[in-house]
């Protein structure tokens, strides 16, 4: 399986990433907040390739600038936290020279959406150990909820113990955020249209966002979505204007003709 995000490949692991693995690895920062050691050499990146990295739903995290992997992400069958088999962990690490530039996210949201979308699984678990801030704000973003702490929890690979923190998101959760997201883009290129004059260049700048919400629209998620509401099964308190169908529709035909009376949004 491979999977595609705009920047990034996500990719199974071989054994000829074991130097550029090892480049990464190697650095105590990157593994030690996780829970292990750091590589010691390339033919330890090899062989942590073929027993740990090569398990199933488990990614090389590959710029497609340079097609070259920069870190890890993957999906953690019946582990500590996952329990039953529509349930999975998700856990990651990123070459440092890399941090602060939303990968992670990036990379985790298309994971996210392959897990509940592609895996059909019902929920999702994520932990950090105390202290390690980037991954918390990682999981904030992704919009997972907090469920417990745990004091004295063992870290195996560095010998010691730790303060463990433990969030999750369910595929319910996932739905939301989606209907959310969906809904604000609504709101935001409604308002561009309504205040539409001769800013067209202006106007212009939403195109990524206008060909995000049409592919939502168009797509079986949306679908999905739209079923749910009319059968009563999202919170009565969720803004739920991108549900209707008119409404986007309307929306999108009128974006249409301004494109064909201005030639704003040229391919």
């Amino acid at each position: 399986m491979i999977l595609q995000t705009k920047r990034l490949i996500l990719r199974p692991w071989d054994v000829s990433d074991a130097e550029q693995c090892y480049k990464y690895a190697s650095d105590p920062d990157v593994g030690s907040p996780a829970g292990w050691q750091a590589h010691t050499s390339v033919q330890d990146s090899e062989m942590i390739i073929k027993s740990v990295l090569s398990k199933p739903e488990t990614y090389a995290i590959v710029l497609k600038e340079t097609g070259l992997p920069v870190g890890s992400i993957g999906l953690k069958f019946h582990s500590d936290l996952a329990d039953f088999d529509d349930e999975c962990e998700l856990g990651y690490w990123l070459g440092k020279p890399y941090w602060g530039q939303g990968i992670v996210p990036e990379a985790a949201k298309e994971l996210i959406r392959h897990a509940f979308e592609d895996l059909n699984l019902e929920k999702i678990w994520c932990g950090f150990y105390d202290g390690n801030e980037k991954s918390k704000r990682v999981q904030e973003k992704l919009g997972f909820k907090y469920m417990w702490t745990t004091e004295n929890v063992p870290v195996i690979d560095l010998g010691e113990f730790r303060v463990g923190h433990v969030n999750c998101m369910t595929k319910k959760d996932w739905q939301i955020q989606r209907i959310n997201h969906f809904e604000g883009l609504l709101d935001q290129i409604s308002g561009a249209v309504k205040k539409l004059d001769d800013a067209y260049n202006e106007f212009e700048t939403l195109s990524p966002q206008i060909k995000e919400l049409s592919e939502y629209y168009e797509s079986s998620l949306w679908r999905k979505d739209f079923e749910d509401d009319e059968a009563g099964e999202l919170p009565k308190e969720l803004k739920r204007g991108v549900l209707s169908e008119d409404a986007v529709y309307d929306l999108l035909e009128e974006i249409k003709e301004i494109k064909e009376k201005t030639g704003c949004f040229s391919e």
